[in-house]
């Protein structure tokens, strides 16, 4: 395994996403995926077919959609994401149950 401080050196920046080596080190065998790699999938994919019946939603929103309880905070971000505006929406999910667990659960594989 890498050093730490070699382990987070940043990779690159692209749109909101900054890849760091631990995320890149991820992709390299039988591994978990986490929050960071698949959104920069999502951000090469909405670059390269920016398609307006389209959106791939963040994991980290897809997250916390999943964990608040509020109705109203849902739909105030649905609103927020143009989500009653597409035909059709790309949402990963993983099977973590706690909210105070980042990267829980059988995460992306």
């Amino acid at each position: 395994a890498a050093p730490p401080a070699m382990a987070e050196r940043k990779l690159l920046s692209f749109g909101e996403v900054v890849l760091r080596t631990s995320d890149l080190g991820l992709l390299g065998g039988a591994q978990f995926i986490n929050d960071t790699v698949i959104a920069f999938f999502f951000e090469l994919l909405a670059r390269a077919y920016a398609e307006e019946s389209l959106l791939l939603v963040e994991p980290s929103v897809v997250f916390w959609l999943a964990m608040c309880t509020a109705e109203s905070d849902i739909a105030a971000t649905l609103t927020s994401i143009q989500a009653h505006e597409k035909q059709v929406l790309v949402l990963p999910v993983n099977n973590n149950n706690a909210v105070s667990v980042s990267n829980g659960g059988s995460h992306w594989r």
